[in-house]
């Protein structure tokens, strides 16, 4: 029993590394967006805050997925998880907006915000944001 736990656990703290971001992954996504004519979506994943539940688990991933459903397609996306959130790395608009886990949408330079969401977000509110993407795309 004790295993399964363990390997949930060591599962767990390799995916949060996996993710690891930095200025480079940062920078890189910006240039990939410039060159494409693209947007930049920011996945700001919920962290596990008991590997061994298996409700928390199945609740942190139930929110995740929800973020997941949302992102529009035609982006640039950036997984980041909760406990990476550092001011410098992560840029000022992204850092304030939105709930958590959320998806914000920036533009190519991560200067502006188009639009933003969390787990919270209905249908309709989801079509809002990718009606919102789609015209700021073809500008």
């Amino acid at each position: 029993m004790k295993y399964p736990l363990l390997i949930a656990a060591l599962l767990t703290t390799l995916a949060g590394s996996a993710l690891a971001i930095g200025p480079k992954r940062i920078e890189s996504a910006k240039k990939r967006a410039a060159e494409q004519g693209k947007l930049i979506a920011f996945v700001v994943e919920r962290d596990y805050w008991d590997p061994n539940c298996p409700k928390c688990i199945a609740a942190v991933d139930n929110s995740n997925g929800a973020i997941d459903k949302a992102v529009p397609s035609g982006v640039v996306v950036i997984r980041i998880a909760e406990s990476e959130l550092k001011k410098g790395v992560i840029p000022d608009c992204v850092m304030t907006a939105g709930g958590m886990p959320r998806l914000v949408v920036t533009d190519a330079a991560c200067s502006k915000v188009v639009d933003a969401v969390d787990e919270k977000a209905d249908r309709a509110r989801i079509k809002q944001l990718k009606e919102k993407v789609a015209a700021a795309t073809t500008k």
